[in-house]
């Protein structure tokens, strides 16, 4: 879950801004990325889940990321998962 107002106060935003930086090969190390939003809510507020797809520069191992964001702010909240398919 990532609750950072650093790309935006809404979870559309945020999750924007996330992704270009995810995009960015050089600063995330992450290449072949596509994603795949889902509204939903979480504690009773809207946010946006983020299925993606990728892989780390160099590698073929396909893997998957799964994040969730939500407006607001709360330290040391920001979790996120990275498993193979």
């Amino acid at each position: 879950m990532k609750r950072d107002t650093s790309y935006g106060a809404t979870a559309e935003a945020a999750a924007e801004g996330q992704l270009a930086w995810y995009r960015d090969t050089a600063k995330s190390s992450m290449a072949g990325l596509t994603a795949v939003r889902h509204t939903t809510r979480q504690n009773g507020r809207a946010a946006l889940w983020l299925e993606i797809d990728h892989h780390w520069a160099g590698q073929s191992r396909a893997r998957k990321r799964v994040e969730v964001f939500v407006p607001g702010t709360a330290a040391g909240s920001i979790s996120s998962s990275s498993t193979p398919p």
